[in-house]
């Protein structure tokens, strides 16, 4: 016996996970309050990875994004961290190098 296997290959966007973690947010600021901004923080990957063709750095904007939306935020009450540590140490990757959606 085997059992089936299903693979997901994205879910950055799916509205149902857009929905669960902007739920999970709401409910954290009902019970411990709203800070003045909500740092969204994604784990990092060389930027080569990106250059060649990689969509988790976009997907990670969307991401961003859609919860920002989903929770009515301003871009100013939001921030993302991005950094490449291949590049130099501490060094930020602020901008996507794909098409927005």
């Amino acid at each position: 016996w085997l059992p089936g296997l299903r693979f997901i290959s994205a879910y950055h966007d799916h509205p149902r996970y857009i929905a669960a973690v902007a739920d999970s947010i709401r409910a954290h600021w009902a019970t411990h309050g709203r800070a003045q901004k909500l740092i969204l923080s994604y784990h990092g990957m060389p930027k080569r990875y990106l250059m060649e063709g990689d969509p988790y750095h976009c997907q990670c904007h969307k991401t961003s994004r859609l919860i920002g939306e989903a929770l009515e935020l301003s871009e100013g009450d939001r921030s993302e961290d991005r950094y490449d540590p291949s590049v130099h140490r501490g060094r930020r990757v602020s901008s996507c190098h794909c098409r927005s959606s």
